[in-house]
């Protein structure tokens, strides 16, 4: 089968821009390929050998994706076209890349973190397994039963560290709380940001931060930032998305009592720099 056939048929699939939320109603054409029974004998075809996934601790980007799809690894170059297990899977590979820049899945031990992920980037395993299962990720996918129930170990090197989950007849391990000091110094970090983000990049923060979703309200703050950490080298902040995520974190960081207090602030400004303004003319 050409590959150029296969980029096709997924590229029709990547539909969303949106990394985060990549659930979209899929078109009357997908509906009936999905449910004739040739997508189902497909299905049947290339499944992954779980009981060896659930031994291994790391996997590249594009296995993982494999695995949430229910594809074997070694068998997707041999999928058909119109195989249902297709849908949006190059979406959710993007999205994977994404979720590896922001840390939310841990990069496996020996790889360069200098790094943008790219599909052969190694990530933990459990760690990508737990937020598929969670929905943090790939909301809009059922993943196969067999992918549920993967319990794959740690890399040596994080078996010390906390676990993403625990087994289902085990107690939850305490979450060792941030020190004073630690939460002081994220604080000071994340008023930092804004700030100069405010003053450089005519930022406005917003509470609820859902808000500043809308694109007009940013257009001028993420790009900019993302294409001077390119200039100078940072290519694991070198998106949009990337920014955007970390000024997300850094207004909640700060807390709704915060945020509304410097919109007070500006509010204030505002309504200082119109009276002088009156009292001119």
């Amino acid at each position: 089968m050409p590959s150029t056939s296969k980029e096709a048929a997924q590229a029709d699939h990547a539909v969303s821009n949106d990394p985060m939320h990549t659930a979209d109603v899929p078109s009357d054409a997908n509906k009936t390929a999905m449910d004739s029974p040739q997508a189902q004998e497909n299905k049947s075809r290339h499944k992954p050998h779980w009981g060896s996934w659930n031994e291994r601790p790391v996997a590249t980007l594009h296995e993982a994706v494999c695995l949430a799809h229910g594809i074997n690894p070694p068998g997707y170059w041999k999928l058909d076209d119109d195989d249902s297990r297709l849908t949006r899977f190059r979406a959710h590979l993007k999205t994977l890349r994404q979720w590896v820049t922001y840390y939310k899945i841990r990069i496996a031990p020996a790889e360069d973190y200098d790094d943008a992920p790219d599909d052969d980037t190694r990530i933990v395993l459990r760690d990508f397994v737990d937020c598929v299962v969670s929905k943090e990720l790939f909301q809009d996918l059922t993943v196969p039963d067999e992918f549920r129930g993967l319990k794959p170990p740690l890399p040596y090197e994080f078996q010390g560290e906390q676990k993403v989950s625990t087994p289902d007849d085990a107690l939850p391990p305490k979450i060792k709380e941030p020190d004073g000091e630690n939460v002081r110094l994220n604080k000071a970090w994340a008023r930092l940001m804004i700030l100069m983000a405010m003053e450089h990049y005519k930022f406005v923060p917003a509470w609820p931060v859902k808000e500043l979703s809308q694109p007009k309200r940013v257009q001028a703050l993420y790009q900019p930032l993302a294409d001077l950490s390119k200039e100078m080298g940072f290519a694991l902040i070198g998106d949009r998305e990337t920014v955007r995520f970390a000024i997300f974190k850094a207004l909640e960081t700060m807390g709704e009592d915060e945020v509304k207090r410097v919109l007070s602030k500006l509010e204030e400004r505002k309504n200082s720099a119109q009276g002088a303004s009156e009292e001119e003319t």
